[in-house]
C-alpha cells in the first residue's frame, strides 16, 4: 500500500496565524484603536478554518496575558477590546465556558452595566443549554447592574428550573417577585419548582423559602388592615382590642412582634425582602453594538 505524503500546509498556516495574534504590535499599543491585527480579519478566519478550537485557545492566551498586564500595571483595561476578543473566541468555540465566565463576571462588574456581556451570555445559553449558570448570570446582572427586575426574574426562573441549580437561584427569583408585589406568583413558582426537584437537600431549602414566603404574605395582610384602619404599629394585644385580626401563630411557627415599627416574626426577626443593588445604570456605554465590532 502506497502511503501518502504528509501535508504540512495546514500546520504551517496555523503557525502563521498563531504568531500573527501573539506578536501583533497592535496589542502592545491601544487594542481598541482599530481591533485589527497584522493580517486582515478575513485571512485569519480562513487560516483558522478547521482549527478554530485551537485558534480560540491562542486568542484566549492573549486575552489572559493582556488582562493580567493591565492589572499588574494598574492601567485601565480596554473592555471594548476584551468584549470583542471574547466574542471572537466564542464564535470559534461556542462551548468555551471560560470565555463566557469572564464575560459574565469581569465585564459587568467593571463597566457597571450589561451592554457588553449580554450578547455573550445569550450565546452561552444557546451553545450550552441546560447549564444553569448562564441564565443565572444573565438574570443576576440584569438586576444588579441594569436595575431591570422583570428581565432578571425571567432568566432566574429559567435558571432555577435547570439541573444542579442551587436553591439560592430560586430564592432570589422569588424575592424579586415578592418585591414587585407578586407574592402569590412567587409562591406558585416555588411550589411548582418543589414538584420538579428530587434531591432532598434542595427540596428542604425550597420548602424553607415557601414557609418564609407564606409568613411574609400573612404579615402583609396584617399591614393592609392597619393601613385601612389608619393604625400605626403597637402591641398586638392593643391591636386585637381595636378589631385587627392578627394570627396567633404565623406559618413559620413564630408570632407577630414589632421591631423598629415593622411587623416581623418572632422566630426570624426579619422579612422576606430583596437586597437592593447600590449600583445604577451609568449610561456611559452606547447600545450600538456594531460600533464596537459586534455583529448584529
Amino acid at each position: 500500500m502506497r502511503l501518502s505524503k504528509p501535508n504540512f500546509m495546514p500546520t504551517l498556516l496555523l503557525l502563521i496565524f498563531g504568531l500573527t495574534i501573539v506578536l501583533s504590535p497592535n496589542y502592545e499599543n491601544k487594542p481598541s484603536a482599530s481591533c485589527t491585527y497584522s493580517l486582515p480579519g478575513w485571512i485569519q478566519r480562513d487560516l483558522a478554518d478547521g482549527y478554530r478550537n485551537l485558534g480560540a485557545i491562542l486568542r484566549w492566551m492573549v486575552v489572559l496575558n493582556h488582562f493580567g498586564k493591565w492589572l499588574l500595571e494598574n492601567t485601565p483595561p480596554d473592555f471594548f477590546w476584551l468584549a470583542k476578543e471574547l466574542d471572537i473566541i466564542t464564535r470559534w468555540n461556542p462551548r468555551a465556558a471560560h470565555a463566557y465566565y469572564m464575560a459574565a463576571t469581569v465585564l459587568p462588574w467593571h463597566t457597571r452595566n450589561t451592554l457588553l456581556s449580554r450578547p455573550l451570555l445569550e450565546r452561552a445559553m444557546s451553545a450550552i443549554p441546560g447549564d444553569w449558570r448562564w441564565p443565572y448570570y444573565r438574570g443576576f446582572n440584569a438586576y444588579w447592574f441594569d436595575d431591570d427586575e422583570d428581565t432578571a426574574v425571567r432568566f432566574l426562573r429559567l435558571a432555577a428550573n435547570l439541573p444542579d441549580a442551587p436553591p439560592i437561584v430560586a430564592s432570589l427569583a422569588a424575592r424579586m417577585e415578592a418585591h414587585k408585589g407578586r407574592l402569590e406568583t412567587a409562591l406558585r413558582f416555588l411550589e411548582n419548582l418543589l414538584k420538579s426537584k428530587q434531591e432532598r437537600a434542595i427540596r428542604a431549602q425550597i420548602e424553607a423559602r415557601i414557609v418564609e414566603l407564606q409568613t411574609e404574605i400573612a404579615l402583609r395582610r396584617v399591614e393592609e388592615q392597619l393601613h385601612k384602619l389608619g393604625i400605626s404599629a403597637a402591641d398586638p394585644e392593643i391591636l386585637r382590642a381595636k378589631g385587627v385580626r392578627l394570627p396567633y401563630v404565623l406559618p413559620d411557627g413564630g408570632h407577630i412582634v414589632f421591631r423598629n415599627d415593622r411587623l416581623v416574626s418572632s422566630k426570624t426577626g426579619k422579612r422576606f425582602e430583596l437586597y437592593r443593588s447600590p449600583h445604577k445604570p451609568t449610561g456611559h456605554l452606547r447600545e450600538n453594538r456594531s460600533q464596537h465590532g459586534f455583529d448584529s
